[in-house]
């Protein structure tokens, strides 16, 4: 079973950086885009130690996020790592408050 926390914060600030499409993203995209934040990047094993899924669908998962513009990628094959575009990071807040998708 996998688990997707996401701060109020993070949601708040998602919506602020990539506007009105930030709601239509899915609970993995979210789960992702949070973790590239958090971590300053992310990749295909890290997202399947938090999700539990099968590394094809992480790979596409982070590959949709990137045509979409929400991520850019590094690297190539095992190597690749991706991370949000160049923002201000100072625009993001983080609260202690936590919920869960």
């Amino acid at each position: 079973m996998s688990h997707f926390i996401v701060t109020r914060g993070i949601i708040g600030s998602g919506s602020r950086i990539f506007g009105t499409d930030f709601s239509r993203f899915s609970k993995l995209e979210v789960q992702a885009l949070v973790t590239a934040n958090l971590e300053r990047a992310v990749d295909k094993a890290r997202m399947r130690q938090i999700t539990g899924g099968h590394a094809a669908d992480m790979t596409k998962l982070l590959q949709t996020l990137v045509a979409k513009g929400t991520l850019t990628q590094e690297g190539q094959g095992r190597w690749t790592r991706y991370r949000l575009p160049v923002i201000d990071h100072s625009l993001l807040s983080f609260c202690p408050e936590t919920l869960t998708v």
